[in-house]
């Protein structure tokens, strides 16, 4: 049977992506492309379709009637699509464990206790899958998560409290000299941001309203990055002050590479989280590492 009419499927995903954002620049971040290329992607489906899909106004987009008919379609197919195709990637064995988490969370905390968990289980195989966002992850993709929810876990996903959360600000101790200031103070000094629009994790305009009340954001520099450890890296070389989850740095901050820069800390009430689909039964394996990551966390 030959499937016909079928878009380009670059297109289908860009469009649902401005469609769930409203916005090309956030769709475009999601997608790892500039704006430019999912405007295009766009223009090429609604050119196919011969009707529009958006109304383009001055600072969002705001879909057609054509458009909401065919968003919610297209991202229910996209989706059991990647469902499909995560069940089949994914090796299925009672003796094998796929781990989810943010690369933060993967080069800070998971990768050491990941090599001490091997040692004392080799009878089980690892796999990670790297996604920094919970809500961007199938549940067909994974075992155990490990990331930080504000709230309650996405549908389709159970969870259990892992780490409470407490946001501190960190540096390498040559940047302040050994000196600890209040958090208003820090604005002066170069801040490390990490700029993921999905991410849930606290940004710092959110820091300095809770720890000293600031409403406005005009730090003296900053150096942004869409990766967390690529932030953690510039940290450790000096360049600037990052926040940081106490229990996801703390290795950094017991081996003297980073420093607290304030005694300041804030927390939005929520923290990490041990997650796992919720219709999923562990096997031996997947309980073993669950326990064992609760006992050695």
């Amino acid at each position: 049977m030959h499937i016909h009419p079928l878009p380009p499927l670059q297109c289908l995903i860009a469009f649902d992506a401005a469609a769930r954002f409203g916005n090309f620049t956030r769709a475009a971040q999601e997608l790892n492309v500039t704006q430019g290329a999912v405007s295009k992607q766009v223009v090429k489906l609604e050119n196919y379709l011969g009707t529009p899909l958006f109304v383009r106004e001055a600072k969002a987009l705001r879909l057609t009637r054509a458009g909401q008919i065919y968003a919610q379609r297209i991202h229910d197919i996209l989706s059991d699509c990647a469902q499909a195709t995560a069940e089949v990637m994914k090796e299925q064995s009672p003796h094998s464990v796929t781990i989810a988490c943010a690369s933060g969370t993967g080069s800070l905390f998971l990768a050491s206790r990941i090599s001490k968990f091997s040692r004392e289980h080799p009878e089980i195989s690892i796999r990670i899958v790297v996604r920094e966002a919970v809500f961007s992850l199938a549940p067909a993709e994974f075992d155990i998560g490990i990331y930080y929810i504000r709230d309650a876990p996405p549908p389709g996903m159970s969870g259990a409290p892992f780490i409470s959360e407490t946001v501190q600000a960190y540096c390498a101790p040559e940047f302040l000299a050994g000196k600890r200031y209040q958090p208003r103070d820090l604005m002066g000094h170069t801040l490390l941001v990490a700029d993921e629009q999905q991410r849930q994790w606290m940004g710092w305009r959110d820091w300095f309203r809770f720890t000293c009340g600031e409403a406005g954001f005009t730090p003296k520099r900053t150096i942004t990055a869409t990766s967390y450890p690529l932030l953690v890296q510039l940290a450790l070389s000096g360049e600037g002050i990052i926040l940081g989850w106490s229990e996801i740095i703390r290795s950094l901050v017991e081996s003297g590479q980073l420093v607290l820069a304030s005694d300041a800390s804030a927390t939005y009430g929520g923290g990490y989280q041990l997650v796992w689909p919720s219709d999923r039964r562990d096997t031996m394996a997947v309980a073993t590492l669950r326990n064992w990551l609760v006992q050695h966390k």
